[in-house]
């Protein structure tokens, strides 16, 4: 392995790191998920000697976006991946063991063997506009799940339904 490779799994909580130097060593710690967490990290890094990292991690929802943002911006090559890629990789390994420790060194492990492809964040307009899917994608759905429960309903409740309903679709039409 020629580049220090740093391997997160990440929670909404903590940050599970492993640090895969290029002699092999290994090294364990855990953050919070937080500003102040990733600045800790970033401060363990300095303290390691790691130099400029190949971070990666699972592609899990925005519990992720933070520390994936803070090392991008100091230079760090980040991937972010399918955990099914990696869940794979980690079954080809026979591992069976199943801790935030043992993720993040599967993680790292991937990152060094397969060496995936980099990534780099949007656009502010792409972030803004991909927020406002999923956001509809949201309203969408309760839309759905409450149309359902108005047809499964007895008629004293209907009313009250149809006022949720049209409570919950408002919002899509001002998007």
């Amino acid at each position: 392995m020629s580049e220090t490779v740093l391997g997160i799994d990440v929670s909404k909580a903590k940050l599970q790191v492993c640090l895969l130097t290029p002699d092999s060593k290994v090294y364990s710690h855990s953050f919070d998920n937080t500003i102040s967490g990733h600045q800790t990290l970033l401060d363990w890094l300095e303290q390691a000697d790691a130099g400029k990292v190949h971070a990666c991690l699972e592609s899990t929802g925005n519990y992720g976006k933070a520390i994936a943002h803070t090392l991008w911006e100091r230079d760090h090559r980040i991937s972010i991946v399918n955990p099914n890629r990696i869940k794979g990789f980690g079954a080809s390994l026979m591992q069976r063991t199943k801790t935030d420790a043992m993720d993040a060194l599967t993680i790292a492990r991937f990152c060094a063997t397969l060496k995936p492809e980099l990534w780099a964040p949007p656009t502010a307009e792409i972030e803004q506009l991909q927020e406002l899917m999923r956001r509809l994608s949201a309203v969408e759905a309760m839309q759905q799940q409450e149309s359902n429960r108005l047809v499964q309903s007895v008629t004293l409740w209907s009313s009250n339904l149809s006022s949720a309903i049209s409570t919950i679709w408002r919002p899509k039409s001002s998007i």
